[in-house]
C-alpha cells in the first residue's frame, strides 16, 4: 500500500487558493478603477447635492412670486445662495462654486476648473457663467398659476374690450323666474384674466374679479351686472344661464368661456367634499322639488331606484323627452338672443308618496392666512382689498341641502367679504313658498358673474421677457404687464 502525505496536499491546496484569490482581487480592483464605479458613485452624490440647490431655488422663487407680485423682478434678482433653505454644509460646499443671477443657477468656471465636475453640473442643467453673455437675445419665462394674461378677440364684433354700454339680453323671464328679460354686458377688461389651472397643454383662465368691477368700485353691490334668479327657476336653469352668458360674452377664437363652478374652486383650494348618504322624505308636505331635479344624478321621485345616470351638479343641458314635454317640466322658448328654438326647465312638482334626495351642500372659508395670498386672490378676486370690497358671485353648481325634514334646492356662490364658499338656501315646503309670484321676493337671489376661459390646446401664450436684447416690459405678475396670446 502506498501512503500519502496529507499535510503536503493540504498545504498545496491552500497555496493554490491564495493565488486564485489574489488574482480575483486584482481583477476586481481593475474593474472598479477602469470601469468607473468609484467615479460613478461620486458623480451621483455630487449631482444629488447640486440638484438640491436647484430645487431650493425654485421653491424660493415660488415664495417670492406669492409675496412680491408687484415687484417680482427685483425680488428675484435679490436671491442669493445664502437665502436658500439648505444645510450649512451644503452651502459651504457650493457657495464659491455657484451663483444665482436673475433667478438662474450658474457655475463659476474659474472656481470649478475640473472638466469632469463641469460636465456633471451641465448634465443637470447648471451651466457655465460667462458674465452678461449668458443672457441670450431672447428670454422666456415659465407660465405659472396666478399669472395675468391679456385675453381678447381679433375679430370684428368679438370680445375686444370692455363694452358696458352694450347690454344684451341672455335670459328670459320664463327661465329666471323674474318679471323681465335680463341683460349682462361685457364688462371685464382684456388684461384682467389670470391663470387658474395648467394641465399639460391645457390652460384655464379666470377673470381677475367678478363681473362689472368698474361700476362696483364706485357703486358697490347696487350696481348693474348681477344675474337675478327666483324661486325654483334658480335650480332649474341657473347653471345653464350662467354658462350661456359667459359663452356669449367671452368665447373667442382662442378659448371657450363658461362660468366658474365648484369643482374649479375645490381643486384650486385643495378641498375634498365628503360623500353624503341619500335621504328619504316621506312627509309629502315637504316633498316639493324643482322639475329639473327628476333628471339629476342622485334623484328619486316616488321610486326606490336612484338616478345614477342624470346630470351632475355642474352640468347644464336639458333632457328633451316626451315625458318631460307632456308633464310640463320643460317648455320651448324662442328669442332674438339665441339661434332658433330651445327648451328650458320650468316649474316645480310634489312627490305623491316620497322623495329621495342626495345632499351635496357644504361651506368653507378661503383666507390669505390659511390658503396664501395667491389662492385668496384667485378665489376672492383682486378687488377684495379695495374700498368697496369684492362682491358676491355665482358659482355654477346646483346644491341640495337637507335639514332633517325637507330639502332646499339652490346654487353655490362665493362671498369674498367673509371668504365663504357657500350656497343660498330656502325650502320648497309649500305651494306658496318657492313659487313664481310677483309678490314674493324672499326667494329671490342676485349675484355677479365670474367667467373662466378654457383655452384651446393650440392657443399659445407668449411669455417672452426679453427680445432682441431688449426687455419686453411683461412678466405676467400684474394686469399692466400681462402676457399676451399669440
Amino acid at each position: 500500500m502506498i501512503k500519502t502525505n496529507d499535510k503536503a496536499i493540504t498545504l498545496i491546496a491552500l497555496i493554490i487558493t491564495i493565488i486564485v484569490m489574489l488574482i480575483l482581487v486584482g481583477v476586481t480592483i481593475n474593474v472598479v478603477i477602469s470601469g468607473g464605479l468609484i467615479n460613478t458613485t461620486k458623480r451621483g452624490s455630487y449631482q444629488t447635492d447640486a440638484s438640491m440647490i436647484k430645487e431650493s431655488l425654485e421653491h424660493k422663487k415660488a415664495m417670492v412670486a406669492a409675496t412680491n407680485a408687484n415687484d417680482y423682478e427685483r425680488a428675484i434678482n435679490d436671491i442669493e445662495i445664502d437665502d436658500l433653505d439648505l444645510t450649512q454644509s451644503l452651502k459651504e460646499q457650493f457657495k464659491d462654486k455657484l451663483i444665482v443671477y436673475k433667478g438662474t443657477l450658474y457655475y463659476l468656471p474659474e472656481i470649478v476648473t475640473n472638466v469632469e465636475e463641469q460636465k456633471w453640473l451641465e448634465e443637470i442643467q447648471i451651466y457655465k457663467w460667462n458674465g452678461e453673455s449668458n443672457l441670450t437675445d431672447t428670454e422666456k419665462a415659465t407660465l405659472e398659476v396666478g399669472d395675468y394674461v391679456r385675453y381678447a378677440s381679433t375679430k370684428e364684433g368679438g370680445y375686444k374690450e370692455m363694452t358696458t354700454g352694450g347690454v344684451i339680453a341672455y335670459a328670459t323671464s320664463d327661465e329666471t323666474g323674474m318679471g323681465w328679460a335680463q341683460g349682462i354686458s361685457r364688462d371685464i377688461y382684456p388684461e384682467e384674466w389670470r391663470v387658474l389651472k395648467i394641465d399639460g397643454n391645457k390652460v384655464t383662465l379666470i377673470s381677475a374679479s367678478a363681473s362689472n368691477r368698474a361700476n362696483r368700485i364706485t357703486n358697490g353691490e347696487d350696481s348693474n351686472g348681477r344675474l337675478i334668479l327666483k324661486g325654483e327657476q334658480l335650480y332649474n336653469n341657473g347653471v345653464e344661464i350662467l354658462n350661456r352668458m359667459c359663452d356669449e360674452l367671452y368665447t373667442t377664437e382662442y378659448g371657450r368661456a363658461r362660468s366658474v363652478n365648484i369643482e374649479d374652486i375645490n381643486e384650486l383650494v385643495g378641498y375634498i367634499p365628503t360623500e353624503s348618504e341619500c335621504k328619504k322624505i316621506t312627509n309629502i308636505d315637504n316633498a316639493y322639488y324643482p322639475n329639473r331635479y327628476i333628471d339629476d344624478y342622485g334623484s328619486g321621485v316616488d321610486t326606490e331606484t336612484i338616478n345614477t345616470e342624470g346630470f351632475t351638479l355642474s352640468a347644464g343641458g336639458v333632457n328633451i323627452n316626451q315625458s318631460n314635454i307632456d308633464n310640463g317640466r320643460i317648455v320651448s322658448i324662442t328669442g332674438n338672443y339665441i339661434n332658433g328654438e330651445r327648451y328650458i326647465y320650468t316649474g316645480y312638482s310634489q312627490a305623491e308618496s316620497f322623495l329621495y334626495v342626495t345632499p351635496n351642500s357644504y361651506t368653507y372659508s378661503v383666507t390669505e392666512e390659511n390658503n396664501g395670498e395667491l389662492i385668496a386672490d384667485l378665489v376672492l378676486g383682486d378687488d377684495r382689498k379695495g374700498e368697496k370690497g369684492a362682491q358676491t358671485y355665482w358659482i355654477a353648481s346646483r346644491v341640495i341641502r337637507f335639514n332633517g325634514a325637507q330639502a332646499w334646492f339652490t346654487m353655490n356662490y362665493c362671498n369674498p367679504t367673509n371668504g365663504n364658499i357657500t350656497n343660498d338656501g330656502y325650502p320648497f315646503s309649500s305651494d306658496s313658498y318657492g313659487k313664481i309670484e310677483s309678490g314674493i321676493t324672499a326667494n329671490q337671489r342676485a349675484h355677479f358673474l365670474r367667467p373662466v376661459i378654457e383655452l384651446y390646446e393650440d392657443t399659445k401664450i407668449n411669455t417672452t421677457i426679453k427680445e432682441n436684447g431688449e426687455l419686453t416690459g411683461r412678466d405676467g405678475k400684474t394686469s399692466d404687464t400681462a402676457w399676451i396670446i399669440e
